[in-house]
């Protein structure tokens, strides 16, 4: 699957850098979406999983950092990652179902449209003569 490393840096590093582009890349060709609404999606897994890794690297931060606060901060501010992270998770696995569901359907409909038959599907349409307009009388 996609790689799922964390910026190198400490601070939060912007949607549109280089690092965060490559890691979407490879979430799209993963994924390989179609249209809009499946690009959306990939768009939202990859986000979410960006923020997973980011506040990851967040937390070993806090841990290891040598006695800059006192027990209580420390597990208030990873209660609030923790909380953080489980939204994002549901974010992320939500975004996956939808994506299937939308590439299933996809599927489903691709055989459907290449059965069907083009070529005559609108042969009486365009062969009927044009009708002279009706004029209306007073």
């Amino acid at each position: 699957m996609a790689e799922t490393t964390a910026p190198r840096s400490r601070r939060k590093a912007h949607k549109n850098s280089k690092e965060y582009l490559e890691f979407q890349k490879s979430f799209i060709d993963h994924f390989k979406p179609a249209g809009a609404a499946e690009n959306r999606e990939v768009e939202s897994i990859a986000d979410a999983a960006w923020k997973l890794n980011l506040s990851s690297a967040r937390q070993r931060a806090i841990l290891s950092a040598p006695g800059t606060a006192d027990l209580e901060e420390l597990t208030g501010k990873l209660c609030k990652m923790s909380a953080e992270d489980e939204r994002l998770q549901r974010q992320y696995y939500r975004s996956v179902d939808r994506l299937r569901e939308l590439q299933a359907k996809r599927q489903q409909s691709a055989p459907a449209l290449a059965e069907f038959d083009f070529s005559n599907a609108f042969r009486d349409t365009f062969l009927e003569p044009a009708r002279p307009a009706k004029t209306i009388r007073r």
